[in-house]
């Protein structure tokens, strides 16, 4: 919510998992897989941002990796191994494959010294990147070259982990492709050996298909909805700025959202929209008699309507284009 830096609420327990898995990883050598699953809204996102601002005051400096799968992608091959290199080097979709290619190379041996031209050829060749050429020592057979570009990128990432720890970082997994899934999951038994840590976020719906098979060394944590004590404090934390909340309001909100944070957070800004909040800076008023006549939507999906309400005619003739 605009205006309002709220501490995290309810989690504590899957940072502390998560902190221990990376620190085991380092200490140990033995490469790692956390994979985060909740539904949306759940407060996937929130974990993995604090364990990112956690890994930035750590005194062991790690090399991070980042990719996000969308459904507009879901159908190309290999496109978070893509994105999760292109955005790493700094390549850009409209890049000349000469451009991409000597950014990949550049990035490729920064973070891994001894990467080969062979590896960084089957390299190219897995995230897409034009070059004219097969890469060497490539095989003609389609199955084959999948298992050597899958090697390559075993070895960079344990060769890149033997110089500083590796942390991959993975969001939005329910929309991968099956290629980057398939791959994905087995980096940790391919770069066993290695301190590279990969943290996955996803929603149930990835596991409906059996996708993602736990290797020895992956676990998996499940967020819950918020229990009622801690849904109350989030609603709290985030009202931070209005005066003596009544405890009617509080237990309202909280029982509205479900243990959804996502919820909780949109369930205010509605009020903000509808002036019910009236926001003066850091000075917030809650106006009780506005709140008796619009009362709080009691779904995701009331929100939203109510979210899409306040906007002006020309705001919701380009949402409408845009859907």
């Amino acid at each position: 919510v605009e205006g309002v830096e709220t501490q995290m609420v309810g989690r504590d327990a899957e940072l502390r998992r998560l902190q221990a898995s990376l620190s085991e990883t380092i200490v140990d050598g033995t490469a790692r897989s956390v994979t985060v699953v909740g539904d949306a809204g759940v407060g996937k996102s929130r974990l993995l941002y604090e364990f990112e601002d956690w890994l930035r005051l750590q005194p062991t400096e790690v090399r991070l990796l980042k990719a996000r799968a969308d459904q507009q992608h879901s159908g190309d091959p290999h496109f978070v191994i893509r994105d999760l290199l292109f955005s790493r080097f700094g390549i850009a979709e409209d890049d000349h494959g000469t451009i991409a290619r000597a950014k990949l190379t550049a990035g490729l041996r920064e973070l891994a010294p001894s990467t080969g031209s062979r590896e960084t050829g089957l390299i190219e060749n897995l995230v897409g990147i034009e070059t004219g050429s097969s890469p060497e020592g490539a095989t003609a057979d389609a199955s084959a070259l999948r298992e050597q570009m899958r090697t390559a990128l075993a070895t960079f990432l344990s060769r890149a982990a033997d110089v500083m720890p590796v942390v991959v970082l993975l969001e939005d997994l329910h929309w991968a492709d099956p290629s980057s899934l398939e791959m994905i999951d087995s980096l940790p038994i391919r770069s066993a050996d290695s301190s590279l840590f990969i943290l996955q976020l996803t929603r149930p719906i990835l596991f409906e298909s059996g996708s993602l098979p736990a290797p020895p060394t992956s676990s998996r944590i499940d967020l819950a909805p918020l229990g009622e004590a801690a849904t109350r404090e989030l609603v709290e934390e985030v009202l931070q700025n209005v005066t003596d909340v009544p405890t009617v309001v509080a237990d309202e909100l909280s029982a509205l959202a479900d243990g959804n944070p996502f919820f909780v957070e949109e369930l205010i800004k509605v009020m903000i929209d509808d002036k019910t909040i009236v926001v003066d800076g850091d000075e917030w008023t809650l106006d009780l008699d506005r709140l008796d006549r619009n009362r709080p939507p009691s779904t995701i999906t009331g929100v939203l309507q109510a979210r899409l309400d306040h906007l002006s005619q020309a705001e919701r003739a380009v949402l409408h284009k845009a859907a």
